[in-house]
């Protein structure tokens, strides 16, 4: 998306990748990056290459409009690329919990809406004919202690009132016991990274301009008259502009006020011979979701969980920890290929946000997938293209992006801003009270003041300092060190960045400024 460059992958203990397995498994396709007098005055502008941004492009385009797509980063390298990666109607407990804070019709607009980006992506697949490793089965929602039973039993309940089909005779594919499971058919695995060059070779041959490594400054609007999207290769003009960069880069609808992160941990190692394993979910704290994958001829299971607030300074070590000891536990996998981590905002409500975005209608964007942004967000794009032909989307009275849900929300919404504010204030006191960069061993890393201000400082395993602005520049809150994907976050609204300060999650979409500081480094391998 929009707000996030190119991540590296590096070996970690024992011949784990510490990065994406989606994106070490598939280098994907760059388009062309030189902007032409077509791509300067388009019908639509998306900002974002993601899942949403590009079903949305492919959309537009098959009706008839001209269509410019825009991303900062890597082609195919974002948030998508960085998740479990099921196509799912089953999303936990997030029915039951729309249907007890916003009531029956919302929690069956969710439904409708991702029953039908579900149908949207299967049917992009067949008529594109797309090549991602799709493998149809069950998804199942599961409950191990008896206390948790009865909500998964309710989520099955809900599911049917709201037209989802669900399969009684399919028995939980897990290697233990569990106290309930609700099993829907006809989901979907498949590789993210392959279904982006899909969509991205789709939206090619409908004649859609794709800028890749192109910065997006701001978005001017003109009134009835469109955008003009302001990027580092010059301005670009069209009547509407949708902003799909998983955070909104743009503040102008209170979204990061109205959005908490969420981080999650994912470890993946080969599944021995005859253990069963299969789509899975378990919502009760601490979250478990379950797939597998074929790489090389080998199969391998994915887990993912251990989720948390972006703005939690967990150590992320700790939880990879747990997951890998689950992983053995559990299903005897005794070796961890792959290991990352992945963020996702989520709303206040638990429903996402789509449609306009702040006052002006010119405006679109979509957010707040929570974690189930393949339906989601083709939903999404299904609501957008709409709008942007002057209908009414179904289910938009309860994904509007306009609303405040403060009569669902309020406690969080204050508890969360309240929180931002705490850590405004009072980082910048401890900033004071720290040592000197060039104290810092190999492998450390800290915040700092010095003569050139409040400094985020690094020193890697050969000895280089790394010395950046500490202040997020998205509203300057103090980054923190995150010592297991050696990373910079924010605690405020999750934004991070590299050792260097390059953009990796948004909000924020500027990196972090270099800063020169004296530099006698200690000896110490850290």
């Amino acid at each position: 998306m929009n707000n996030a460059p190119t991540r590296t992958s590096a070996r970690g203990h024992q011949g784990t990748v510490n990065g994406s397995l989606w994106r070490s498994t598939h280098a994907g396709s760059e388009p062309s990056a030189a902007p032409t007098d077509a791509a300067r005055s388009a019908d639509v502008i998306v900002v974002g290459a993601g899942v949403t941004g590009l079903t949305t492009a492919v959309l537009a385009a098959e009706a008839g409009a001209h269509v410019t797509v825009v991303d900062a980063g890597v082609w195919g390298e974002n948030s998508t690329t960085y998740s479990t990666v099921k196509a799912t109607v089953a999303h936990g407990l997030r029915l039951s919990e729309i249907h007890d804070s916003l009531g029956e019709q919302a929690a069956g607009d969710y439904a409708a809406a991702n029953l039908a980006g579900l149908r949207l992506f299967y049917d992009l697949i067949e008529r594109h004919q797309i090549d991602c490793d799709l493998i149809r089965g069950h998804h199942h929602i599961y409950a191990t202690a008896q206390d948790d039973a009865s909500a998964v039993h309710r989520e099955g309940e809900l599911s049917r009132r709201f037209g989802m089909k669900l399969d009684p005779d399919s028995a939980s594919p897990l290697p233990f016991e569990v106290s309930a499971d609700i099993s829907f058919p006809d989901q979907a695995q498949f590789h993210p990274g392959r279904y982006l060059s899909g969509l991205t070779a789709a939206a090619m041959r409908l004649g859609v301009t794709l800028l890749p490594g192109t910065w997006v400054h701001d978005v001017h609007t003109h009134g009835s008259d469109g955008v003009t999207v302001s990027t580092d290769k010059g301005d670009l003009t069209a009547p509407a502009a949708v902003i799909a960069t998983h955070f909104p880069i743009l503040d102008r609808g209170g979204h990061f006020a109205q959005l908490s992160v969420k981080r999650a941990y994912c470890v993946a190692g080969p599944l021995p011979r005859n253990v069963p394993a299969g789509m899975t979910y378990a919502p009760a704290s601490p979250v478990r979701s379950t797939r597998t994958v074929e790489i090389d001829g080998q199969q391998l299971l994915i887990v993912a969980g251990e989720d948390h607030p972006g703005s939690d300074p967990s150590e992320s070590g700790a939880h990879y920890a747990r997951l890998e000891q689950w992983m053995r536990d559990k299903f005897g996998v005794d070796q961890v290929a792959y290991r990352w981590s992945t963020q996702d905002p989520r709303s206040l409500d638990g429903v996402p946000y789509v449609g306009q975005l702040g006052t002006n209608a010119s405006v679109l964007t979509a957010t707040g997938f929570g974690g189930w942004g393949i339906t989601n967000g083709t939903a999404a794009a299904l609501m957008i293209n709409d709008i942007l032909r002057g209908e009414d989307p179904p289910w938009l009275r309860t994904f509007d992006a306009r609303r405040i849900s403060l009569r669902a929300g309020a406690l969080p919404f204050v508890k969360q801003n309240a929180e931002v504010a705490a850590r405004f204030i009072g980082d910048r006191v401890r900033a004071h009270l720290a040592d000197s960069p060039d104290t810092l061993a190999r492998g450390e890393a800290r915040v700092t003041a010095t003569g050139n201000g409040t400094v985020a400082a690094y020193r890697d395993p050969v000895g280089t300092l790394h010395a950046v602005d500490a202040h997020c520049t998205h509203l300057g809150c103090l980054v923190r060190w995150n010592a297991a994907e050696t990373s910079w976050d924010c605690p405020c609204h999750g934004s991070r960045f590299d050792a260097d300060g390059a953009v990796l999650e948004g909000p924020a979409h500027h990196p972090l400024t270099p800063v020169a500081v004296d530099d006698e480094p200690v000896d110490s391998p850290g």
